[in-house]
């Protein structure tokens, strides 16, 4: 059996493998270790390596487990990130003013692994007991400001070499059984009452929906028929959620940042967005549309060698 869920997966392992030895010119002593780099800043982009573990070291910010494997999504954006908030602002609040239709005019803010301090989506049972794992995240959060000093949040979530998004916890639960395990297979009961889904409020308190943001306000009802329709994409609605909650106080997106070539991810994103009646907070970016508008050729070599990106 493969060890990877599609061809591109290991297409693009192979290929940065021999990036890794050949350009950079990093062995590794294990044949079973060579999609590992043995230093993370080996695996960032030259240019950030000192910024971004200063970063990491004033901001404490949570690493993923394979955070030195060569596929890893979160160094993806990272380096595709890091270095034009650091260094290219202009170039960002460009891209970003054109893909959201908004006069994005100063970056006030970000932060990488961004998951709200508040306990806004019922996900832990008290504000002293916030759990290290389970909580809503998104990669990377930025803050801008308009001529007029309005504030704007975009919620960046990254998909590298990914074939799908994290599905529902509460579907998979061992512990949702009778009426709860029957709403999952029933969704058209949630167009009535969200509540009675296992998360939700059956049996656990959490706010993904909510009366501002549910089933029967903000997705079609065609959606709702058999099996819950959140099932395999339950990661898009948390973010999709989170971003609602946010824009409560400052005006919100939800954008998928995603590799060109990663097809599978994409045709989950596109049902995702399917299932909603109103998509205008919700958007997508290939990675390329960032890379190719950043006027700084070393970047833009750097970026189509390592990561196959197609050119302009």
């Amino acid at each position: 059996m493969s060890k990877f869920d599609n061809d591109f997966q290991g297409k693009m392992e192979s290929h940065l493998i021999e990036f890794k030895e050949k350009k950079q010119y990093l062995l590794s002593k294990s044949a079973k270790k060579k999609c590992f780099y043995s230093e993370l800043s080996d695996n960032l982009f030259p240019p950030i390596r000192h910024g971004f573990m200063q970063y990491i070291n004033e901001t404490g910010m949570p690493l993923h487990d394979y955070v030195n494997h060569v596929r890893s999504s979160q160094v993806y954006c990272v380096n595709v990130f890091y270095y034009l908030l650091a260094y290219k602002q202009e170039c960002l609040m460009k891209i970003f003013s054109k893909l959201i239709k908004r006069e994005l005019n100063k970056i006030i803010g970000f932060e990488f692994e961004y998951s709200p301090e508040k306990n806004i989506l019922g996900e832990w049972k008290s504000e002293n007991n916030r759990p290290e794992e389970y909580v809503t995240a998104v990669d990377l959060r930025i803050d801008f400001s308009t001529i007029g000093n309005k504030v704007i949040t975009i919620l960046i979530e990254t998909k590298f070499t990914e074939s799908s998004f994290t599905s529902c916890g509460g579907f998979n639960s061992g512990a949702n059984q009778g009426d709860t395990r029957n709403v999952c297979e029933h969704s058209e009961l949630l167009i009535g009452d969200y509540r009675k889904c296992y998360l939700n409020g059956a049996k656990l308190k959490r706010k993904y929906f909510n009366e501002i943001f549910n089933p029967q306000k903000d997705f079609k009802k065609e959606n709702f028929i058999g099996a819950c329709p959140f099932i395999e994409n339950h990661q898009c609605l948390r973010n999709h959620s989170l971003a609602q909650i946010l824009n409560e106080e400052n005006e919100t997106y939800f954008v998928l940042m995603h590799h060109d070539d990663n097809i599978e991810i994409m045709e989950y994103w596109k049902k995702y967005k399917a299932m909603l009646n109103n998509d205008s907070m919700v958007f997508e970016i290939a990675a390329s549309e960032i890379v190719d508008n950043v006027n700084d050729d070393n970047y833009r070599k750097y970026y189509r060698d390592r990561y196959l990106m197609p050119n302009a």
